[in-house]
Parts: C-alpha cells; sequence; structure tokens
C-alpha cells in the first residue's frame, strides 16, 4: 500500500487512560443517572461495548478521566487484548486501558481495526509473571504502520462493509447453535422426568424444578445415595507446587465435553494427594463446579493414576449401587437442575453452590433397569445433536478466524482496498 506512512508508536497517535474504581464502601459514588462504569465484561470487540449496570455519581466523576466516543477500550489484565470501542462518554476500571486517538493522526473508525489487529502484539508485551499485564508504557511501544487520513476512510468502509457480512453469518450460526444446545437440554430433560415415551400413569411430586413423574418411581436427593466432598479451602496450596508430573490437580477449567481434560490438569506432589482422602478420585466419580460458573459437570473417565480436586469443585460419588452415574449425570445436565438453581436464587445471584444446598437437591429415581435403559437412549439421541453441534462450533471458528485475518491483512497493507 503506497499510502503507508513510516512505522510509529501509539504514544505518537493515541494517548492511553487507564481506568480506576471508586471506593465502594461509599455508595454516594454510584448514582443511576451518573457516568457509565465500563468494566472488562462489557468489551464486545467490533460490536462496540454493551450497557453497564453500574454508573459512576457526577461527584465521584470529578477524580477519575471521562473517556470521549470513539475511543478504543482495552482489557489489560488477564485477556489482555480484548476490546470494545465506545460511541458514548464512560468511565472504566482498573483493567482497562483506553485508547483516545489523536483525531488528526486516526479516524475512530479506523482505530478500533487498528486494535483488533494487534491483539497478538499487545499479548507479548504483557508481563506474564502471575497474571498477563498489559501497562500503559507497554502498548504505548506497540508500532503501527499509519496511512493517510483519507486510506483510513476508505479501509474503514472497506472492512465495516466485509465485517457486517461476516457478522450475520457469525449471529445465524450462533443462532443455531444456541437452538441445538436447548434441544440437547430438552431431550436429556424429557428422558429423566419420564415424558419422552408413551403415556403412562403419572405423580404429581409437588416439588417446582421436578413436576409430574412415573407413578412407580422415586423423589430423592443427593444426600440419599451419595456422599459429596470438595476440598476444605487451599489448605495452604499454592501454584507454586504445581509440578511436572505427579498426582493430578483437577479443576473446572479443565472440564471439556462432560470429561476431564487431563493434559490441561496441573500436578502436585504425593504427599498434597495424600493429605485428603476425600477427593482422591476414582474412576465414573462425578464432579460439579460450586463457585464462579457453577453447575458445570464432568465424569471422571480415563484415569490413569492418582487424582485430586482443586478449590470450585464437588465430587459426588455413589454409597451403593442404588443408581447409574452416568443417569446422574443426565440429571445435573437436565433442566431438572438447572431449574433448581433457579428456584434456589429467589431473587439473588448464586455465585456459588454451598454444599449443604446441594445435597438437598430432589431428582426423579426410576428403577435401576431403567436408569440404564434412559441413558442408552439419551446417549444415542445426542449423538446426532453432538455432531451438528461440533460443526457449528468449528464452522464459527474458521469465520472467526478469517475475519481476524482479513483485518490484519487490510491494516497491515498486505492486501489493498
Amino acid at each position: 500500500m503506497s499510502s503507508l506512512l513510516k512505522p510509529e508508536k501509539l504514544s505518537n497517535l493515541a494517548r492511553i487512560v487507564t481506568g480506576s474504581t471508586p471506593p465502594t464502601s461509599n455508595e454516594e459514588n454510584f448514582s443511576d443517572d451518573g457516568i457509565e462504569w465500563i468494566k472488562p465484561e462489557n468489551l464486545m470487540g467490533l460490536a462496540g461495548i454493551s450497557a453497564s449496570k453500574q454508573r459512576v455519581s457526577r461527584a465521584a466523576v470529578k477524580n477519575m478521566e471521562i473517556i470521549p466516543p470513539g475511543s478504543v477500550l482495552v482489557n489489560c489484565i488477564g485477556d489482555v487484548g480484548k476490546f470494545g470501542f465506545t460511541d458514548r462518554p464512560v468511565v472504566t476500571n482498573q483493567q482497562i486501558n483506553a485508547t483516545i486517538f489523536r483525531k488528526d493522526r486516526v479516524l475512530p473508525s479506523y482505530g478500533k481495526y487498528l486494535i483488533a489487529s494487534s491483539k497478538s502484539a499487545m499479548e507479548k508485551q504483557a508481563n506474564k509473571v502471575v497474571v498477563a499485564i498489559l501497562n500503559k508504557s507497554g502498548q504505548s511501544s506497540i508500532v503501527y504502520n499509519i496511512p493517510d487520513l483519507n486510506t483510513q476512510t476508505k479501509i474503514a468502509n472497506y472492512l465495516d462493509h466485509k465485517t457486517q457480512t461476516l457478522d450475520k453469518i457469525l449471529t445465524a450460526k450462533n443462532h443455531t447453535h444456541t437452538h441445538l444446545s436447548e434441544l440437547r437440554q430438552a431431550i436429556i430433560t424429557n428422558a429423566v422426568l419420564g415424558t419422552g415415551g408413551t403415556a403412562m400413569n403419572l405423580q404429581d411430586t409437588h416439588i417446582p424444578w421436578i413436576g409430574k413423574i412415573p407413578a412407580h418411581w422415586e423423589v430423592k436427593k443427593i444426600k440419599h445415595v451419595a456422599t459429596v466432598k470438595a476440598r476444605i479451602g487451599w489448605q495452604s496450596l499454592t501454584t507454586d507446587e504445581y509440578i511436572d508430573k505427579g498426582p493430578f490437580l483437577v479443576t473446572g477449567t479443565d472440564f471439556r465435553d462432560g470429561t476431564v481434560d487431563w493434559k490441561t490438569a496441573a500436578h502436585v506432589s504425593d504427599q498434597r494427594w495424600a493429605i485428603d482422602s476425600n477427593i482422591q478420585l476414582e474412576e465414573d466419580d462425578l464432579l460439579l463446579t460450586k463457585d464462579g460458573t457453577i453447575g458445570k459437570v464432568a465424569m471422571v473417565k480415563g484415569l490413569v493414576g492418582k487424582a485430586t480436586l482443586n478449590s470450585g469443585v464437588f465430587v459426588i460419588r455413589a454409597k451403593n449401587d442404588e443408581y447409574n452415574p452416568r443417569y446422574l449425570y443426565h440429571i445435573l445436565n437436565s433442566g431438572v437442575f438447572t431449574d433448581f438453581i433457579e428456584y434456589m436464587k429467589t431473587g439473588s445471584t448464586i455465585n456459588h453452590l454451598y454444599q449443604q444446598t446441594f445435597v438437598e437437591f430432589s431428582f426423579p429415581m426410576p428403577p435401576r433397569k431403567e436408569q440404564d435403559e434412559i441413558v442408552k437412549l439419551i446417549d444415542h439421541r445426542l449423538r446426532q445433536v453432538d455432531i451438528a453441534i461440533e460443526k457449528v462450533v468449528k464452522s464459527t471458528s474458521l469465520l472467526e478466524e478469517y475475519r481476524s485475518s482479513l483485518i490484519s491483512n487490510v491494516v497491515s497493507g498486505k492486501v489493498e482496498v
């Protein structure tokens, strides 16, 4: 691209402002009619930013810098490079660097693509001692090739057209993925409630998250049929103790498609594994996340050695042969369990599932032979749905990769417009 100028650091093109958090102890710092306070979860990439439920009062804003429309907001702690751009005045928390471009050097319509093209460069500049952190000096030192304003307009218009077309396709694929996920859960829910087959005598359990089930089924609570254990605190365990080999240390981030991905699990010493026999894992144990994103489920399969749990996960183990572990796995993936969680919220937001709450969870319990039949039925019906979901996920990933590549190639001048 002949109109590219000499390489320049971002510091010559923009001013970077790191946000802050007003003291939360003072309720007067937040007001419904204040300025939107943007956090990383509000960053939506090329879609901009989502509306924030939190607003900083006019009085508190006096101690913060208001970020003007047209600025690009970059997450600088953790998921470095995640971004959004604002079309309205906002303030941000300390995890965000706001890039305020000089209007005589970079047009806002072009600036968002400039930042979108440099995620890898930002990741390289991040300090990764404990968690990735991109400070202002690191971001400011990133070098860009900047065309003249006229060329910037052409590039922005071209990419707007291309990305809007791709986004329509991606939106349709996301809708398909949502529909398939809902169908998946409906298949499971109907089966574990006994409503997926022919008509039969039903009994009303009078339990809100269950409703009616076949008359010969029972209702059991988790505490009736299983033991539930978890790591009690960290027991002084720190990441400094992680080693390359040894017993596995499993956390919720290691859950993949309903099983444990042993390749991603950390390792600890035999001494650490031996501290708590209650959380030493066995084949066919059920694992359930109880913190953060609660309700993620995995079965322990392919256990080839010793394994224990990190905090944030329950291990659920049958007391006897009364239930098929795979049947309870499906129960925990059904609408029965999600409706139980919703019912327990009672207007509040649950970010932790307490053991005393979970063990009281009531669920339908058919005779063991029927459990086995239901498991076979669900697994059979899900097979084709899961294949369809996998295809949608793969095609979505390819489209997102193409969009990123297109933006990078056009902004860098490898593709002329």
